[in-house]
């Protein structure tokens, strides 16, 4: 099993910050196996808020760079340590691991290549559930920034096209 969850808060700080993209911030949960990594409650603690938009975007990045590769790292950005290894296992079958390693400077949120200094959890996934699932959250959360976003935006506009490069690449 694999799911990426989300829920969008109500955004009315940004309304009196002059922020003209709604959407971006609320809980994000990877679910993996039987493992979890993220939180995802039912009431909103703004101190658990991350951005869901990142964390889509380089779900995207991170699948198109399995098309050419066999593993790829996903930085927690807003932690020291914290990575997503996803790798290749066959064809039919791939690993999900939050691990720890140290984020050199000048790195990027998609690494080809991290040093690993601990590995927190790993599952075993199906990846002919794994592509959909990527799939069908990015858009789910690309119809609700529509709603939320009433204006053109250069971050939707962004993610449609790492969105419509994926569904290329896996003919959906």
């Amino acid at each position: 099993m694999f799911e990426l969850k989300y829920k969008i808060f109500n955004d009315l700080d940004d309304d009196l910050e002059g922020n003209e993209f709604y959407g971006e911030n609320g809980y994000f949960q990877l679910l993996a196996g039987h493992s979890e990594y993220g939180f995802y409650l039912d009431k909103e603690v703004d101190v658990m808020s991350v951005s869901i938009y990142w964390w889509m975007r380089y779900f995207v990045e991170a699948t198109l760079k399995l098309e050419n590769m066999n593993v790829v790292y996903i930085s927690d950005i807003e932690t020291p340590k914290i990575w997503i290894e996803l790798t290749k296992v066959g064809s039919e079958k791939m690993t999900v691991r939050k691990i720890e390693a140290l984020k050199r400077e000048g790195s990027s949120a998609v690494e080809s290549d991290v040093e690993i200094e601990k590995i927190d959890w790993e599952e075993k996934i199906d990846v002919r559930e794994y592509t959909p699932a990527i799939i069908k959250s990015c858009s789910d959360y690309l119809n609700d920034l529509r709603i939320l976003n009433t204006k053109e935006n250069v971050y939707i506009q962004e993610l449609e096209e790492l969105l419509k490069q994926l569904k290329k690449a896996n003919e959906i």
